[in-house]
Order: structure tokens, then sequence, then C-alpha cells
């Protein structure tokens, strides 16, 4: 052990400092991370003449087809009169205006080169769909009574005559007849109710509240409305987010307003018919409401289309009478259409009964709005197109379906984004992607 030499430690182990290791260069400063961008990033394809031509051709017979539609349902001694003067069978005056309509529409389907926005078709649509349901006995008795949209007076053999029931309106009449009936239970009020409840479910499995933009009249009319604003470059008003929420609320308030005033008929009259009799004759004043169609006698389709009409004639004859039911009638007309003139579909946002007994389908129904998010830029295109404002359509931050119960399936906001981050699809199979490429596949 005392020969053993000793090893002297090493520097390191001596307090001897080592040379500092070689420090990597400092990586460049990332710069911020922006937020998507809220400008324009690419313009949504521009229509070329000749498919502007063809919708201005569209949207010109689909005027003229409501101008008949007026003419021809709802001052119907004077139609009467022209049509025989010219010896021209009504149904040919009827029928030419629809022809004309569906060919530019299997016109412009043939040649795929010429673009046409979705908001054509829609209004053909609506259109024809004006006459079926208001022309023609089998649409008028049979079909529209029990279609969640508003319609127009019904023409039975030729005559003018009726009330213009929606669903909501056979709802309402349903629920406040004599159940018992005279002789026992009246087993047609329980099947035309369950017939009417089986339908709109159909509907609102398969589209959703689709029929509001592609077959009610006055959506379609409310349209046109917005369109003559646009055309005079007048902005359009807008409530703030708060108020649009607590407004969309009144349309589900209405329909149970009115359904449980018609079912507080109905029961009257179950328990004690003569207590019932009395009890309707309260509303005499209001004699729509009275008989237990309650939403027709604040209805902005029958006002419209045929008591204004007939209010303007006694108004120009000196028969006016300033009653209640005129009063109602006239603040609604007004109502309505200086509405619908200041914001893009005023009435069917916040005051549609029909619209709010089969917007809930929207969360389940076949029929779905895309987003894919990836492709979102935030633009604010689709929300501004959007007659309803949907906002979800811009702020939805994941793939999803937009489900919101405003939305009408109307599908402007795909052909308004620029991006192609919308589409309408049934499950995964797309339905319409929007815009001039999809057209000329």
């Amino acid at each position: 052990m005392a020969n053993m030499q000793q090893i002297a430690p090493p520097d390191s182990a001596q307090g001897a400092p080592l040379p500092p290791p070689a420090t990597p260069p400092a990586p460049p400063p990332t710069p911020p991370v922006q937020s998507p961008p809220y400008t324009l990033v690419k313009k949504p394809p521009r229509q070329t003449r000749v498919s502007r031509t063809i919708e201005l051709a569209v949207l010109f017979l689909v005027g003229i087809s409501i101008l008949f539609v007026f003419v021809a349902l709802f001052t119907a001694p004077l139609f009467q009169d022209v049509s025989n003067s010219i010896q021209i069978p009504r149904f040919i005056l009827i029928s030419v205006p629809m022809a004309l309509i569906a060919f530019i529409i299997v016109l412009a389907g043939l040649f795929s080169k010429i673009p046409m926005r979705i908001r054509t078709v829609r209004y053909s649509v609506q259109g024809l769909v004006l006459y079926a349901l208001n022309a023609t006995v089998i649409g008028s008795l049979y079909v529209a009574p029990f279609l969640p949209t508003l319609r127009f007076r019904h023409m039975a053999q030729g005559d003018v005559g009726g009330v213009p029931l929606c669903s909501v309106g056979s709802t309402a009449r349903c629920l406040s007849e004599n159940w018992m009936g005279v002789a026992g239970p009246a087993l047609w009020v329980i099947m035309m109710f369950v017939a009417l409840l089986v339908v709109l479910l159909f509907i609102g499995l398969l589209i959703g509240r689709g029929m509001c933009a592609w077959v009610c009249p006055i959506g379609l009319l409310q349209d046109l409305v917005t369109r003559v604003r646009s055309g005079l470059k007048l902005g359009h008003k807008e409530f703030s987010q708060r108020i649009h929420d607590i407004l969309s609320l009144v349309r589900f308030a209405l329909l149970a307003f009115f359904l449980l005033l018609a079912l507080s008929i109905g029961v009257s009259l179950l328990i004690n018919h003569e207590a019932g009799v009395l009890y309707q004759s309260q509303y005499g004043d209001l004699p729509l409401l009275a008989s237990g169609a309650t939403v027709c006698e604040f209805c902005p389709a029958p006002i419209t289309a045929y008591f204004m009409p007939s209010t303007i004639t006694t108004a120009v004859t000196g028969d006016f009478v300033f009653n209640l039911e005129n009063s109602a009638r006239l603040f609604v007309f007004f109502a309505v259409w200086v509405g619908a003139f200041i914001m893009p579909q005023f009435f069917c946002r916040y005051f549609c009964w029909s619209g709010a007994i089969i917007s809930p389908a929207n969360k389940v129904s076949a029929l779905t709005l895309y987003k894919d998010q990836k492709k979102c830029t935030k633009c604010n295109y689709c929300v501004n197109a959007c007659p309803m404002r949907v906002r979800e359509l811009r702020d939805e931050d994941t793939d999803c379906r937009i489900d919101n119960l405003n939305c009408t399936y109307c599908l402007e906001c795909i052909d308004h984004c620029p991006e192609k981050a919308l589409d309408a699809r049934v499950g995964k199979k797309v339905l319409y992607r929007g815009g001039r490429e999809w057209w000329q596949k």
C-alpha cells in the first residue's frame, strides 16, 4: 500500500474551470399570431350576363304569376269577365305562367354552363306552389290545410269561399270544434287532428322549416319587398342580438295563445254546449276568432290577399266601417309590410306561428346545413346574406350542422360563401354546395 503511487486528480477536481459549452444561435422571433381576417378574402363568383338575364326573366314571370293570382283568386268576378270577354279558358290563363317558369328552370338545368343562383330557383318554386295551393281545388282543400305554411284564399268550384286554413288554422279548428258532435263523438275531428300531427311530424323530420323558404307565399312577398329596398340602395335595419333573441320567442307565445284560445272554446262546448255558444259570442266583434279559426283573424296572408282588396273597395264606395275587426286587419297589414321593408323577413323571424310549430324539427331534420370550419374565414358574408340572420353560420368554431330554429333552408348563405365552407346535405350526401362551379359540374 505504501509503495503505491498516488494519482493526481484532474484539473476539474482541483477547482480549475472548464470552458463553457457552445451555445446554439437564438431562434428568430416568431411573428405574432393574427386573428382570422374579417375582410373579404375573395369575392363570390360573379354571374354572366346570360345568367343574369335569365334570372330577371324568371323574376318577371314570378311577378306576373303573383299578379294573376291576385286577379284570379281575390277579384274573381273581374277575372271571370276578362276571361269570358277574350274567350280563353281560365285554366289556360293560370297555367301559362307556370309552364313558362318551369320551362326556364329546366332550360337552365340542361345548359349547365349557365350559372343561376339558388334564389331564382326558390322564387320560381314559390310561384308555382302559389298557384298549386290557391288556384286548384285539390291543393286548396286537401293539401294546403295540412302544410305548415301560410296561404291565401282558396277557390272551390270557381267561387271564392271558405277560410284559408293552414296547418295551425286547421289545428285550431279541430281544438275548437264540438268534439261530441250532435249524435255522438265527432270522429272526423279526432282523425283530422291525428292526421295533422302525422303530416307535420313527417315534414319536420324530412326538411325541418324548409317550407317557409320554398312554399310560403308570405315569405316570397317579403323577399320581393326586400329586393325593392335593396334596389333603392337603402340599408336594412337590425335589432341588437339581445332584442333579436327576445323577439324570436314571440312567435311561440302567439302559437300557444291561439291554440289555447281555440282549446278553451272546444272545452266549453264539450262541457256545456249552451255555455260554449255564449262564450263564443263574446268574441262577436272578431268573427273568425269566434268561429275557432283563431289564427286566421290576424294572419297576413288572407288580410293581404283578400280582406285588404275588399277593404279598399268599401273605402272607395264609402261603405267602410271602422270597427274592431277592420282596425286589427289594418294594423296587421301595415305592421307586416312596413316591417318587411325595414328588415328582411320581419314577420317570419318574430311573429309567424306556422314557422313556430315546425321550427323545433330543425334539430332532427334529415335536411341540414353543414359548416366546414377549416375553410371558414369569418368574413361574415353568410350572416349578411341570411334573411333570418342566423349568426351561428359565422360563430360556430367546429365542424357541425347548423340547426338554429330560425333557419328556413333558403340556402342564401351557401351561395354567398366565397370559401365554400357551407353546404346543404341529407346525412352525408351533399345536395348543394353553391356557386358557379357547382352549377357548371
